[in-house]
């Protein structure tokens, strides 16, 4: 029990099948697209579309310091309510609820550690060449072919929603650290950080965590439909 129970309070997307769609992902040629006809409106869309096809190339350029980094926050996640844990036993406070947070925390780590590995090795080898060998994000987004954009722009997304998981899960994991820390009379520094915390609860943040890694496994696997991104 708390140690405050006595106080009151599979298209062409699908990145998991075999592979067969990376023959398409670049295009051999340079495609001319007719603009005359839009009208000053399109401008804030045309704007958004180059803002994240140079995020996507930035991406792709950068993806293995962007994944070391990712699994280092992932890897630390759970840190802290591992050290929560042991707090809790030296000062026998430890209870079944603080074994359940210590082994959800290990496991949504763990769970998320194997998405990214997941993620990683479904980003096409051509792609990560080609932004290394464009000289521009313009130039590399011509050169994909509309299943290249879909894929290049799945992987982008993933690698972001995988991230704002970790880091949820860190968030979690930083509020069980706070619980070991305060004050069983439910006063001091430690007690408000635990209280103002209280938004990312384990059981909320295994959860919304469980529910972002589902998404990333259906973008990836091609079940969530993807729009047109010229």
């Amino acid at each position: 029990m708390s140690k405050f129970e006595n106080f009151e309070v599979n298209g062409g997307n699908n990145q998991f099948g075999d592979n067969n769609t990376q023959n398409n992902i670049t295009n051999n040629t340079t495609n001319n697209h007719n603009s005359g006809n839009k009208d000053d409106s399109s401008g804030t869309f045309i704007g958004v579309l180059a803002g994240i096809a140079g995020l996507v190339w930035f991406f792709f350029n950068h993806i293995d310091q962007i994944y070391h980094y990712l699994n280092l926050l992932i890897i630390s996640s759970f840190i802290p309510s591992i050290s929560a844990f042991i707090i809790l036993l030296l000062t026998a406070h430890v209870s079944k609820v603080d074994i359940i947070r210590v082994i959800s925390s290990s496991l949504l780590a763990v769970s998320l550690y194997g998405l990214a590995l997941i993620a990683r090795s479904h980003a096409p080898d051509i792609i990560i060449n080609l932004a290394h060998q464009a000289p521009s994000f313009i130039d590399f987004w011509k050169r994909l072919s509309d299943i290249g954009q879909k894929i290049a722009v799945t992987n982008f997304i993933s690698v972001i929603v995988i991230g704002i998981a970790a880091f949820l899960a860190l968030l979690g994991s930083l509020r069980q650290f706070a619980y070991s820390l305060a004050k069983s009379n439910r006063t001091g520094w430690w007690y408000n950080i635990y209280r103002s915390m209280s938004p990312f609860n384990m059981r909320l943040t295994v959860a919304v965590v469980t529910a972002l890694s589902g998404f990333v496994w259906a973008l990836l696997s091609g079940k969530i439909p993807f729009p047109p991104t010229t």
